[in-house]
């Protein structure tokens, strides 16, 4: 079977326990029928040298033949105001905004109006295809007329726009203003014009953002997708003077326009929802689609605050793209009931039709409160989302001379560059250059699917395959199951594993993880780069996320200034450790450095001489782990250090290290005040990958192997390796009842060379042993 990509689908939820009802939703281009069985996954890798990829198909009533249909994506974000008497009696008007366009030259895109594309009715406020501010308004024979200032849009620039029509006199005015002409060398313009034959009768609702192009019995389609930011649309029922025209700039609606006034809508209210709510007499509220960004910075933005929640009147504005994506909206196509006897573990839909195939993953969690087993892994939901549908390797000009080697596009590549309709990953950036801060998983998510790219899904399914094969029972949950119940959903579990890189966590999720080890817990994270980010989950919309990339870190775009704070949730973004929590914290480790080339081993250091350590070793000879596996060593692609200054615990132990990365690996960027040359895996000691064991308070314990290629080590030989025995010792020992008491603490010692310091640090190159 091939993946070409003409089967494609999701499911409604990712993390589903026995009894619930899982909707699929496909699309089929160019397809009769195709079949689904629900399948066990235990490997969804098929590298070389790696164990195989490993289904069992599983009977179900969902398996079966299906009829194929194609379902389109729409994609493209705007806010939409339901169909009302007001605007169907519209003929004369007065529309207006604030906006700060970023793709100007882009072709037609809608501000605001009623203009339906398919119909020929309705008006528009507008920027033209040739760059230019006008108005749409419906002509004779289903055709439109445009009046257009003639002068450009200019890009990133904070204007005032507004139009005005009469519909008795067929009078036109449009208004071009720049909202502080003292900083921009753009004048204010203002075009007059008579029109004949036009009218504005509208065809019902009211668009911000984007016009209506089609209208579809069940889905009306939009089109003309506005990009950039747009704050304060106003409409009234009336050509109003240039005065009036000043006054519907406030904030508040002015009583003087009476009735003339149909919709005032602030945006500053209700940042965190999707409503948009009119402030004026009529309240005619709206909703966004497609998940516009909120909480950025609008046209009275000072700089004085830097909080949305505390100026919400600074952060009026949405920022609206044509590739925004939420939900595909697909119909479902059919539904899966978990039978109360399916064990907890890593299932699928798996799709095929005529040579192509299609899986559809998802995970079955135990019941609340209902363990199967003594262990539970956590599956990386969040960080699978963050990374979905990525474009780094196809467009990205430096990702060659950071990974040391020539770009491997796979089909999902070339599909996805193809088909930016699927949106991009928070790694990518929207068409107009401003970084894609919302992940969503009610779309398809091509890289997320075995025998993909070995980097996140396919790539964890590695641990979990290594636990079948040790016969260990392990339940296994989300991120988004551990976001919605903390740490009363990890209570009753003696051991928590992770995959290879929990990067993106939320705050319920650090917290649940951090109350289960203050109870006495016991956690093994088995990767690198993991509590990196900090995400919000949205409250009230499933499936989706946000990260803003603040104040530093390793990152692919940075957040703008002043927009550091979540939408979703009001809490500041950006690393947790610029939140005074840096992983180091809960797992004694945190992120250092990355290389993509190839991997290394560990070498056993003098701690793991120690008794309280000799648990980790028994059975492994030699001081060298892990120089074999997918990656080239149990030591690679992004790695984690001990460092006392940033909160690794004081009394635990470094049981290997990593040495012999190369030049092609560099140091983590937030650990600089200013730049240097010594920064690779040659010539900085901070730059390497720290095996590390402690003991909690509470009687738990926490190992720590700070590498994302280690579970790519664990296969090797049928699992008779080193970093298997490692992994097996571990964990065996975890799972017992004995509890793990606290040694006494050492003191700090001067020069200690974990102790490298706290935020912003330039040492590490030159260190004395």
């Amino acid at each position: 079977m091939t993946r070409g990509h003409r089967l494609l689908g999701y499911g409604d939820e990712i993390s589903v326990t026995p009894r619930a009802t899982l909707r699929f939703m496909v699309s089929a281009e160019g397809l009769e029928r195709y079949r689904a069985d629900i399948v066990r996954l235990r490997c969804a890798d098929d590298s070389p040298g790696g164990p195989g990829f490993s289904e069992i198909v599983v009977p179900s009533a969902a398996n079966g033949d299906y009829r194929a249909r194609f379902q389109p994506i729409l994609a493209g974000s705007y806010a939409i105001v339901p169909e009302n008497q007001r605007l169907l009696r519209l003929s004369s008007l007065t529309a207006q905004a604030f906006i700060w366009a970023t793709t100007p030259r882009l072709g037609p895109q809608a501000i605001l109006g009623t203009w339906s594309q398919g119909m020929g009715s309705g008006f528009a406020l507008v920027i033209e295809g040739d760059g230019c501010l006008g108005l749409r308004l419906a002509g004779r024979g289903g055709d439109f007329v445009s009046v257009t200032t003639g002068v450009p849009v200019p890009a990133r620039t904070w204007l005032f726009v507004a139009a005005t029509f009469d519909a008795g006199t067929g009078q036109t005015v449009l208004y071009q203003e720049p909202v502080d002409p003292g900083l921009t060398p753009h004048r204010p313009t203002r075009v007059a014009a008579r029109v004949e034959g036009a009218r504005a009768d509208s065809g019902g609702r009211l668009l911000v953002a984007a016009w209506t192009e089609s209208q579809r019995a069940n889905r009306p389609t939009a089109g003309g997708f506005f990009n950039g930011r747009i704050e304060a649309p106003r409409l009234a029922d009336r050509a109003l003077d240039p005065s009036q025209i000043q006054v519907l700039k406030q904030p508040i609606p002015p009583i003087g326009l009476g009735e003339a006034l149909i919709g005032c809508w602030d945006f500053a209210r209700d940042i965190p929802a999707t409503r948009i709510v009119d402030v004026g007499p009529n309240k005619f509220h709206g909703q966004t689609v497609n998940l516009p960004t909120r909480a950025v910075r609008g046209h009275r933005w000072t700089g004085a605050e830097m909080n949305w929640r505390y100026a919400p009147e600074q952060y009026a504005a949405i920022h609206f793209h044509d590739d925004d994506l939420y939900d595909c909206g697909w119909e479902t196509d059919f539904e899966l009931t978990i039978p109360g006897d399916w064990p907890s573990g890593c299932y699928a839909a798996r799709l095929r039709a005529d040579g192509d195939e299609e899986y559809i993953p998802f995970f079955v969690r135990p019941e609340t409160g209902r363990p199967t087993a003594d262990a539970v892994y956590i599956a990386s939901t969040a960080t699978y989302q963050a990374y979905a549908n990525g474009l780094k390797a196809a467009y990205d000009q430096a990702s060659e001379s950071v990974a040391g080697q020539f770009a491997k596009l796979s089909s999902e590549d070339v599909f996805l560059s193809h088909h930016p309709e699927f949106g991009g990953s928070t790694y990518d950036t929207h068409r107009d250059g401003t970084g894609i801060c919302h992940a969503s998983r009610l779309r398809p998510m091509l890289d997320v699917r075995p025998r993909s790219h070995l980097w996140t899904y396919d790539a964890d399914s590695l641990i979990v395959d290594w636990l079948a094969a040790k016969a260990i029972p392990c339940d296994v949950i989300t991120d988004e199951d551990l976001d919605a119940e903390g740490a009363g959903l990890l209570k009753p579990y003696r051991v928590v594993l992770t995959g290879r890189q929990p990067e993106y966590v939320s705050t319920r999720m650090w917290d649940g993880l951090a109350g289960y080890l203050k109870g006495g817990g016991r956690l093994m994270y088995l990767g690198g780069n993991g509590f990196y980010w900090r995400i919000a989950f949205h409250p009230q919309l499933k499936g989706v996320l946000e990260v803003r990339r603040a104040e530093g870190g390793t990152r692919a775009w940075s957040t703008a200034p002043g927009e550091a704070y979540h939408s979703f949730t009001g809490e500041h973004g950006g690393l947790w450790r610029r939140q005074g929590r840096p992983p180091n914290l809960l797992t004694g480790v945190g992120f250092t450095g990355q290389g993509f080339d190839t991997g290394t081993h560990y070498r056993r250091t003098a701690a793991a001489a120690d008794p309280r350590a000799a648990f980790i070793f028994d059975g492994v000879d030699g001081d060298v782990i892990g120089d074999h596996g997918a990656f080239g060593g149990a030591a690679g692609i992004e790695v984690d250090r001990f460092d006392r200054g940033l909160g690794s615990p004081p009394h635990a132990l470094v049981v290997a290290r990593s040495e012999n990365h190369s030049a092609h690996w560099q140091r983590v960027i937030e650990e600089f005040l200013a730049m240097h040359p010594m920064v690779t895996g040659q010539t900085n000691a901070l730059l390497r990958a720290d095996m590390t064991f402690f003991e909690t308070p509470a009687g738990g314990a926490v190992f720590s192997v700070g590498s994302i290629a280690w579970g790519g080590s664990l296969a090797t030989d049928g699992y008779a390796n080193d970093v298997s025995r490692i992994t097996e010792n571990v964990l065996r020992r975890f799972l017992e009842s004995q509890s793990f008491p606290m040694p006494p603490l050492p003191d700090d010692a001067p020069g200690d060379p974990d102790v490298a310091g706290t935020e912003g640090v330039v040492e590490g190159f030159n260190r004395p042993a």
